[in-house]
């Protein structure tokens, strides 16, 4: 009813705002949540299947804990990883208390994934407009 991409919108604000309560969560946070989010609608607009956008995201997930980082925050799963990663300052590039998903670099190239899968999206016309 709203359109594929207002649709999207609201979707990843919801999904970033479920991470602002975890531990070392900033801004960077819900730009970060926002632009997954919207790269993880684009992947099932573009597939029409949900489990693409699910397996990427737990995929993405499971890469964290085995390299040992911290998750969204999460820091208990550092104690089943197999490598043992040791994130370093400064916050702005290792993500601080909040982990890699915090990072400007991590930030960047997920805004670029999420344009980059907009834009094909887009070329397809799998962008409904409002109403």
């Amino acid at each position: 009813m709203m359109g594929t991409f207002v649709a999207s919108v609201i979707s990843a604000t919801l999904f970033a705002v479920f991470h602002l309560s975890n531990q070392g969560a900033s801004t960077a946070t819900l730009f970060f949540g926002d632009f997954w989010g919207i790269a993880l609608t684009m992947m099932f607009s573009l597939t029409a299947r949900l489990w693409f956008s699910t397996v990427f995201h737990a995929r993405w997930n499971a890469a964290m804990v085995i390299l040992g980082t911290v998750l969204s925050g999460m820091d208990e799963f550092r104690r089943s990883a197999v490598l043992r990663t040791r994130m370093q300052e400064p916050a702005w590039l290792a993500g601080g208390l909040f982990g890699p998903e915090n990072s400007v670099p991590t930030l960047a190239l997920t805004a670029l994934l999420a344009g980059a899968l907009c834009a094909v999206a887009s070329r397809r016309g799998l962008h409904s407009r409002l109403g």
